[in-house]
């Protein structure tokens, strides 16, 4: 007969294994034991038996705590199942099996009632793959972190726009002590601010997962300007969504392509020197022989009274040619300009338009050249580097077609916007296919063919740069077309106009209230000479040859409404008397007017652009020094009636 205790445990093992039948048909590993001060196990389901490594009679009134860690972790596990509520969370164990096998095992808990008894019922997984896979994940992550600070190259990740990482290299690049201290800096305090943006939308274009390449000016720690050459994609880093930088140092890449380009300017210059020189002697010979003309019948001009209107008309054409050869000195100083203008829109189809000026005689004296134009978007890049771009496809061009004019080969060159919205320039002619083998080293520095050179290379490396690309087609009976695309720049509209200007356009001449005191300020007498004569009809005209005797008049007791000074001057330049006027004359620095020939330094070029000063590009004409003055002595009143009120 059994005992009173041997009846109560039959009818909790009763119990029990009612539970355990559920849980087996269920598929779960569940264990049961006596109580927390009374570990013995009741009973187990099969899954629990595979999860320990044991079969049922081994478990029979074993120690689950020992069987659920070492030795010295059984207080410890008691502990946290006494804590634990029913199924509120689960903690991790590892055991080792009789084979000697490690398993990860989930373990959860929840206390029980069988028969009047106390009771623990254990529920257990297996977690060893997720354990062996987050160990892996840790050790990789160890391992990325310890490649990554060897590698020379800078890496880091952003959390929005604020360093979330950062290798050895980017820390000593950006002056930075520690991978901790970079934490929470906002990368774009690094950023040139002319790319700043850029660096923003980049981050934005991530969120739809496509791989970023792009190049941005960076600050480094010694205060260089460098040129960091980077490619990033979207990442989970500690939890978070960042983005993962790869950047590369390709500064003197970019010297060398910039020295590359500026041979490449130079031997175009050489390939197109004849057209050029054409183009230049054309209307130079009808200037020089107006003038002459004008010269010699102005002895004779009271007695011949009927010869005005004639000479208006020679002087109108004298002019017509000056302003010709003005046009094509601007064009050929752009070309041979070897520092880039800054990065922002630019109307595609205007530099299309300055590139025909100086290739387009080339293309005509060897066949016929047809021009079909639609509008396009503004394009992000500088105006020099896309001139070069197109300069060296349509030199190409030239280059490919037969030396004898009226060859009979037709060029067409199309602009347009597709459907995507990016502007595209076509370029076909109708000659001869090219091979394949032909074909495949076009863009080869200095491939094979009469057409061959750094153009088409240039041209791809440029356009790339850019986020563009150059295609080519060819095809017996269709000829040669090359097809470029290149994205719109962020928030541009079509550009309506053919003929768009840099120069931002002035409001028309104004007729000035009362008679306004000029001084010119300019080494070249006859620059001096022609102004005042220009502009003493309705003005007091003061000029002076060289930068002290203008600087000594601007600091005296005299008062000029306007200035017009030379950049460039021997003695003292244009800079030298700014600086003097800003430290002594702060509100005289304002009126001055630059006159410019393009010819800048690169100190020059950073005044320039820091000063808000008006400038006169030569050669000038009088209504756009009309212009000027009208709108800067307008300024001046302005201002002084702002400070009488």
């Amino acid at each position: 007969m059994s005992s009173g205790g041997d009846s109560k445990r039959s009818s909790q093992e009763w119990l029990a294994s009612t539970i355990l039948s559920g849980a087996d048909a269920a598929g779960i590993g569940v264990a049961v034991v006596g109580s927390l001060s009374r570990p013995e196990l009741i009973g187990t389901t099969r899954v629990a038996q595979s999860l320990l490594g044991r079969a049922e009679g081994e478990l029979r009134d074993a120690d689950v705590f020992s069987l659920l860690g070492t030795p010295d972790q059984k207080d410890s596990i008691r502990r946290q199942l006494a804590s634990m509520t029913p199924l509120s969370s689960t903690f991790e164990v590892t055991t080792t099996r009789p084979n000697g096998e490690r398993v990860s095992l989930d373990v959860g808990g929840a206390t029980a009632e069988l028969d009047g008894n106390d009771a623990v019922i254990l529920f257990l997984s297996d977690v060893t793959q997720r354990r062996l896979a987050l160990e892996s994940l840790e050790k990789s992550e160890e391992r990325f972190r310890s490649v990554v600070e060897r590698v020379p190259e800078a890496v880091f990740m952003t959390t929005g726009t604020s360093l979330s990482y950062a290798n050895r290299a980017f820390l000593e690049f950006v002056g930075i002590s520690s991978p901790e201290a970079a934490r929470g800096v906002d990368v774009l305090d690094f950023v040139h601010t002319d790319d700043a943006a850029r660096v923003r939308e980049q981050i934005n274009t991530l969120a739809s997962g496509l791989v970023g390449h792009a190049e941005y000016r960076m600050q480094s720690a010694d205060g260089r300007l460098v040129v960091l050459e980077v490619s990033c994609i979207r990442v989970e880093f500690d939890g978070q969504s960042s983005v993962l930088w790869l950047g590369q140092d390709v500064t003197a890449r970019k010297e060398l392509e910039g020295r590359l380009l500026q041979a490449d300017r130079l031997a175009v210059l050489g390939t197109l020197s004849a057209g050029m020189a054409h183009a230049i002697n054309n209307p130079l010979s009808y200037t020089l022989l107006n003038l002459e003309h004008v010269a010699r019948r102005m002895r004779h001009l009271v007695a011949e009274r009927d010869y005005y209107a004639e000479a208006r008309v020679r002087l109108g054409e004298a002019h017509d040619g000056a302003d010709r050869v003005a046009r094509i000195v601007r064009q050929m100083r752009a070309l041979s300009r070897s520092r880039p203008s800054p990065a922002g829109p630019v109307d595609l189809r205007a530099v299309i338009d300055s590139v025909l000026a100086m290739v387009g005689n080339e293309i005509r004296h060897r066949g016929q050249l047809t021009m079909r134009s639609d509008p396009t978007p503004f394009v992000f890049g500088t105006e020099s580097e896309l001139e070069q771009a197109f300069l060296g496809l349509l030199v190409h061009v030239a280059r490919s077609l037969p030396d004898e004019a009226g060859g009979g080969r037709e060029v067409v060159l199309s602009t347009g916007t597709d459907a995507s919205g990016y502007a595209f320039v076509v370029v076909s002619d109708d000659g001869p296919a090219l091979s394949e083998d032909a074909k495949s080293r076009l863009f080869d520095p200095f491939g094979s063919g009469e057409a061959a050179g750094l153009g088409l290379p240039m041209c791809q490396a440029i356009l790339t740069s850019l986020d563009g690309r150059i295609d080519v087609e060819s095809s017996e009976g269709r000829g040669t077309t090359f097809r470029v695309l290149l994205p719109p720049a962020p928030g541009s509209v079509n550009a309506e106009s053919p003929h768009s200007s840099s120069t931002t356009p002035l409001p028309p001449a104004s007729r000035v209230a009362k008679r306004a005191r000029v001084l010119v300020i300019d080494d070249d007498p006859g620059v001096g000479s022609t102004l005042r004569a220009m502009l003493e009809v309705h003005h007091e005209v003061k000029s002076v040859e060289n930068g002290r005797d203008g600087l000594k008049a601007l600091l005296g007791d005299d008062e000029f409404d306007v200035v017009f000074c030379d950049l460039v001057m021997p003695d003292l330049s244009g800079i030298d008397v700014y600086c003097t006027l800003e430290l002594n004359r702060p509100e005289r620095a304002q009126r001055l007017i630059f006159m410019t020939g393009d010819a800048y330094s690169p100190e020059a070029e950073r005044f320039l652009a820091q000063v808000p000063n008006l400038r006169l590009e030569k050669p000038f004409s009088l209504t756009r020094v009309e212009q000027l003055l009208s709108r800067a002595v307008t300024a001046h009143r302005e201002a002084d009636r702002t400070r009488d009120d």
